[in-house]
C-alpha cells in the first residue's frame, strides 16, 4: 500500500479568469496506471454580495430577508448573514448557507439590521462591511401599525449653524397621544423633547428646535405614541452642525 499527492501552482502573471489544467499518471506495482486531472480557476478579484435593503418600517414581527451576489470568475459557493439588535453586536443569523432568503423572526419595535458576507468557489472570503453599524445592507424596525401616516419628516440646521430644525407633516391623525423627539450619536437614542398630537384627521404640520445640539452629526428620529401606549418610530433623520464645545477649567 502507498500513496502519493501532487500540486500545481500558477505560473507568473496568470491573471483571474484563466483556467489551469494539469494531470498526472500514477503505477503502483504492476497495476494499471491511474490518470488524475486537475482543473482550477484563477480568481483573485473580490466578489459583490449584500442584503437586499428593507422597508424601515415593517408591520409584522416576522418578515422574510433576501440577499445574493456575483461573482465572475469562480462564482459564489455560500453567505453567511448577521444581524444586530438595538445596536448590539452583530451575530450570525445564517452561517454560510446557499439559501438566499429566509423568514426572520423579530419583535416588535426592535430595530434590526443586517449585512452579509459571500466565500466564492475559489476559496475567497468576502471583507466585511466597515461601519455595519451606520452602513448595514438592510434595517428595519417591526411596528404596530397605529392610525397615523407620516408624510413627512425633515431635520435642517438653522441660518446660524448652532441648532437643529425638525419638522414633520401627518395625515389621519386619531387617538395619537404624543410625539416624542429622540437624538443618538453613538448609537443610543435618547428622548429630549415632547410634543402633544393635534389629533386632527386632515393632518397636522408640527415644528420644534434643538437649541443645544450635540457637535458635528446629529440623529434624529421621532416616537409617535398612541392613547393606547402603542407606538412606533419614524425614520432616522440626519444632520451636520457647527457647534463649537465650551470647556470650563477650575483651579483647584
Amino acid at each position: 500500500m502507498g500513496f502519493i499527492s501532487f500540486s500545481i501552482k500558477p505560473k507568473t502573471g496568470v491573471t483571474s479568469g484563466n483556467v489551469i489544467n494539469n494531470s498526472a499518471s500514477i503505477i503502483f506495482d504492476q497495476d494499471a496506471a491511474m490518470i488524475y486531472t486537475c482543473l482550477a480557476y484563477v480568481d483573485t478579484t473580490s466578489h459583490k454580495n449584500q442584503v437586499v435593503p428593507l422597508p424601515p418600517i415593517v408591520n409584522a414581527p416576522n418578515f422574510v430577508v433576501s440577499w445574493g451576489g456575483s461573482d465572475a470568475h469562480s462564482g459564489i459557493d455560500k453567505f453567511a448573514v448577521y444581524v444586530s439588535v438595538n445596536d448590539s453586536l452583530f451575530k450570525h443569523w445564517k452561517k454560510f448557507t446557499t439559501a438566499v432568503s429566509d423568514t426572520f423572526h423579530g419583535q416588535f419595535n426592535k430595530t434590526y439590521k443586517f449585512f452579509s458576507v459571500a466565500l466564492d468557489r475559489a476559496g475567497n472570503y468576502e471583507d466585511a462591511p466597515g461601519d455595519p453599524y451606520t452602513s448595514p445592507d438592510a434595517v428595519t424596525t417591526p411596528q404596530v401599525s397605529l392610525p397615523l401616516s407620516l408624510l413627512s419628516f425633515t431635520v435642517t440646521k438653522s441660518a446660524d449653524g448652532k441648532k437643529a430644525n425638525l419638522r414633520w407633516v401627518t395625515a389621519m391623525e386619531q387617538n395619537v397621544s404624543h410625539f416624542e423627539i429622540q437624538r443618538s450619536r453613538w448609537h443610543q437614542f435618547y428622548t429630549i423633547g415632547r410634543v402633544n398630537a393635534m389629533n386632527t384627521v386632515t393632518g397636522s404640520n408640527y415644528t420644534w428646535q434643538d437649541f443645544v445640539p450635540l457637535p458635528k452629526v446629529n440623529y434624529y428620529r421621532l416616537k409617535m405614541v398612541d392613547t393606547d401606549a402603542t407606538f412606533k418610530m419614524s425614520p432616522v433623520r440626519t444632520v451636520i452642525l457647527q457647534v463649537k464645545m465650551k470647556y470650563l477649567f477650575i483651579q483647584l
